[in-house]
Formats: structure tokens, sequence, C-alpha cells
């Protein structure tokens, strides 16, 4: 159906073949905006940190490693 006024006919047979027929205006609306969600689609993310784990920096090669958790609410 088309938004505003469409005509609509209703037909209805009985058991015994009988027709009877009826035409109504039946007026579309469309008041509610649309809303998006798209699942799955990557969500932008801005954040910073710092880590400070208190190791001294010396001569010898060091690895540090920092995790971070994220969680997110969907």
């Amino acid at each position: 159906m088309n938004v505003g006024p469409n005509n609509v006919t209703v037909i209805a047979t009985d058991a015994a073949g009988n027709v009877s027929t009826c035409t109504a205006v039946v007026t579309v609306e469309d008041n509610i905006a649309p809303v998006i969600a798209c699942i799955g689609e990557p969500a932008p993310v801005t954040d910073s940190v710092s880590d400070s784990p208190g190791l001294p920096f010396g001569a010898a090669p060091t690895t540090i490693t920092s995790t971070i958790d994220v969680t997110m609410i969907l």
C-alpha cells in the first residue's frame, strides 16, 4: 500500500459460492522515523591509556608487555 488514502476491496465467498464485496478507503500513515542498527559494523572508538609498570631502563634489551581488556557493550 502507498502512504495516504488507498481503496481496498474486500471479497467474501461462502461455502455455497455466494460472493459479496465491499470497498473501503484505508489511509496509511508513516509517522515513525526509521531506526538503523548495523549489527557487526565496527564502532569507532577514541581512547588513550598510560601504563607505568615501574621497570627501570637498562643496558640489556627489555621487553615490556601491557595488556588492555576491552569490553564492548552492544
